[in-house]
């Protein structure tokens, strides 16, 4: 480990994705050549859609210990270790 290094906390990673979300509809609409296309502006429309959905997957799952994936079920720890795992629900 890093003497004098500390991981960011969620509060940081929330303030990254707020950025994120302010800044995917300034990137799509940056100065091109050529005119700019209905789904260029259909993109525009929805990033801000795209990036609450994000941010809120991301503060949920700060709070979860249980994924399901190829439905399997995993139950995790808080060190982040497997606690359980279920097939089939």
């Amino acid at each position: 480990a890093l003497a004098g290094w500390a991981a960011p906390g969620p509060a940081a990673g929330a303030a990254a994705l707020v950025l994120a979300l302010l800044a995917v509809p300034l990137l799509i609409t940056a100065p091109r050549p050529g005119p700019v296309t209905f789904g260029r502006l259909q993109w525009v429309a929805l990033a801000p859609v795209a990036g609450m959905v994000a941010l809120v997957s991301a503060v949920r799952s700060a709070f979860m210990r249980r994924v399901t994936w190829a439905n399997v079920t995993y139950t995790f720890n808080r060190d982040g270790t497997v606690k359980q795992v279920m097939h089939g629900r």
